[in-house]
């Protein structure tokens, strides 16, 4: 009895179970849901003057509009592959000074064509030091000497 039991046990599970497990599985050729499809864009690159920078972010001002008073500004990731370069560490790099960044942008979509947009900085060349604002001349006072 025990052994009629297994058997028709045996032919239920494999006749119903494992049919349907095998329909569930993903076929290799059709996208999963998480898959993901990169479009890379052209690289390009930004040259201005630090505004901001830490071990994983660098701001730049690429633009400024001096008759509206607008500035350009934009801040990206720093990944552990980007090279440096006309400089050893990130460290050397001070606000005001000025570098050109080669960053390269990919826009990620699922299947459900969400888009996300990855930035990654390639190089930071350094170009040159801060450059130092001329102050205005100081206004002579009553009693100055010349």
């Amino acid at each position: 009895m025990f052994s009629r039991l297994l058997k028709a046990f045996i032919l239920l599970y494999t006749f119903m179970v494992i049919p349907v497990l095998a329909a569930a599985a993903p076929v290799k050729d059709q996208p999963l849901e998480t898959e993901t499809v990169v479009t890379t864009l052209a690289p390009r690159e930004i040259q201005g003057e630090i505004s901001s920078i830490s071990q994983d972010y660098i701001s730049v001002i690429y633009s400024r509009d001096t008759e509206d008073g607008v500035e350009y500004e934009m801040l990206v990731p720093i990944q552990k592959g980007t090279k440096l370069e006309r400089k050893k560490r990130l460290s050397d790099l001070n606000i005001g000074d000025i570098v050109k960044i080669q960053l390269e942008d990919a826009t990620l979509e699922n299947v459900a064509r969400e888009k996300k947009m990855k930035r990654q900085v390639k190089t930071i060349s350094f170009v040159g030091p801060a450059v130092k604002k001329a102050e205005p001349p100081r206004q002579p006072e009553p009693g100055d000497e010349f």
